[in-house]
């Protein structure tokens, strides 16, 4: 294609451009394929910032500050022992909607010491 269309006007298009082009139709096209790899890569770095974030926060409770762990929890459901330790259960809108999550929420109720941690799907191509 020598001409390009973007909006109202034609542009030139370059060999070096148009290379570039499809280079990046192609790898469009190959991820759009590994939908399994995108996931992957997705939980991966989910899993690794909400570590980062964890480190380094300290959690000080009640009047004798006594320090509390929280347990980091990306599985479709908690663990057995949730509700004798502060868990964040972090899920995501590729893997479940909002409102599961809300209603998780709604029946754990406001003295469980789960945290509900909701992303949202965006940008999803």
């Amino acid at each position: 294609e020598l001409l390009m269309r973007v909006g109202d006007e034609y542009r030139i298009q370059t060999e070096e451009s148009s290379a570039w082009n499809d280079e990046f139709l192609s790898q469009r096209s190959a991820l759009s394929n590994e939908a399994h790899r995108i996931e992957a890569e997705r939980d991966d770095r989910i899993r690794k910032k909400f570590g980062e974030l964890v480190r380094k926060l300290s959690l000080i409770q009640g009047g004798a500050r006594v320090a509390r762990d929280l347990h980091l929890v990306f599985d479709a459901q908690l663990p057995t022992d949730a509700d004798r330790r502060v868990c964040v259960w972090v899920r995501d809108g590729w893997s479940i909607d909002e409102n599961s999550v809300r209603a998780d929420a709604r029946q754990a109720g406001n003295q469980s010491p789960i945290v509900f941690v909701f992303i949202p799907k965006r940008s999803a191509d």
